[in-house]
């Protein structure tokens, strides 16, 4: 799976260790986007990687769920921490990356800037990069298991789709809180959002919103917590099915039940 990414994030070819985000190699991958001679045996591999692009309201995001916590780790350490070996809490299974040039981007750009006749690349590579969104890409990076910790029995299911719903949850939590940091900011709420967000985790991954799994995955069931539960169940089951992109928007713009939080 690290393969179909590497050379547009060519620090993957870097094995975490100390010192080396202030080395000529990271400069030269991460700042010059250089692939020659790029080893990515410091990534373990497993039947389980996947890869997916999904759509968003708030554009396409790519999405690597990884099998084996180590890979995780070792690609959150390239990518957000410049490839240092900086711990990660065991708590920590998901990341949304921003920021992180796209060499991919700026090649096709380079083709058709010269394929105009113009030669002036290094100005022109200052000016396209001026704005970061023309080269970059959001990166969800993704970590397989349990979801919040809790076992099968727990979750009233096998151990086998347990893991499928664990890895959709966490997957429609992160996207969810995407979406509402890239074109709702104004609205955030620090209370109600990581519940509605943990909601439309479960709306995605079960096509209906559980409440009783929801009090169970919750980190802090505070009263207020549980009031918001109970008004999300009641709101959810008569709103239907269907996208859970949708239902975020519906949550977020036409109810108040944020201030059952509040």
């Amino acid at each position: 799976m690290i393969e179909r990414i590497a050379d547009r994030y060519p620090q993957l070819y870097l094995a975490p260790e100390e010192g080396v985000s202030k080395s000529d190699d990271y400069r030269l991958r991460a700042k010059e986007g250089w692939t020659e001679d790029g080893s990515l045996a410091h990534f373990i591999g497993s039947s389980k990687d996947r890869y997916a692009l999904v759509r968003t309201p708030a554009g396409a995001v790519e999405t690597l769920s990884f099998g084996l916590r180590e890979d995780f780790v070792t690609a959150l350490q390239i990518l957000q921490y410049r490839c240092e070996p900086v711990e990660i809490s065991g708590d920590v299974d998901a990341a949304l990356l921003t920021g992180i040039t796209d060499w991919e981007k700026i090649r096709a750009h380079k083709k058709a800037y010269l394929a105009t006749g113009c030669t002036d690349w290094d100005k022109e590579l200052r000016r396209f990069t001026a704005d970061r969104s023309n080269c970059t890409s959001p990166i969800l990076l993704l970590c397989e298991g349990p979801y919040r910790g809790l076992s099968p029995e727990e979750a009233g299911m096998s151990a086998e789709k347990w893991e499928k719903v664990s890895g959709s949850i966490r997957r429609y939590r992160e996207l969810a809180a995407y979406v509402c940091a890239q074109k709702w900011q104004a609205k955030r709420n620090p209370k109600w959002d990581p519940i509605m967000t943990e909601c439309i985790g479960i709306f995605g991954a079960l096509k209906t919103y559980d409440d009783t799994l929801a009090k169970k995955l919750l980190k802090d069931p505070a009263p207020q917590a549980i009031r918001a539960v109970d008004a999300l169940q009641e709101t959810v089951c008569c709103w239907g099915g269907g996208d859970p992109f949708k239902l975020l928007n519906f949550l977020y713009h036409e109810t108040d039940l944020y201030e059952t939080v509040v």
